[in-house]
């Protein structure tokens, strides 16, 4: 029977809600937190066009998500007044790759909150 963790939705922790007859709890040590990182994953190849609300985001990579490729992705913004952000890198992220990515139309190409 497969054991998960990360999210609510995988996780048997019992700290994290009770586990269902039958399914093993998660291999994380009683009291750590289990971990919400996901496996590699690349998002590529992808057109984004007037997505979101008037202060949103094309792509917006939050969390303690880490080794994430974005790769060949078209973000492209046609609505008045700019305000919206292309991608945005969250302070917690970790190992995110850029790789050729265009952007236009917006005032922000790229904000990483990340600390140097």
């Amino acid at each position: 029977m497969p054991v998960g963790y990360g999210t609510l939705e995988t996780c048997r922790h019992s700290h994290c809600h009770p586990k269902p007859p039958g399914i093993e709890p998660c291999p994380v040590p009683p009291g750590a937190r289990p971990s919400v990182r996901p496996a590699p994953h690349r998002l590529e190849k992808d057109r984004i066009v007037a997505s979101g609300p008037a202060n949103g985001v094309g792509i917006d990579v939050q969390g303690e998500t880490e080794s994430i490729t974005l790769a060949e992705n078209r973000l492209r913004e046609t609505r008045k007044p700019p305000s919206r952000v292309g991608i945005r890198i969250g302070a917690r992220t970790r190992d995110v790759r850029l790789i050729d990515n265009t952007r236009e139309g917006f005032p922000a190409d790229l904000s990483d909150l990340r600390k140097p």
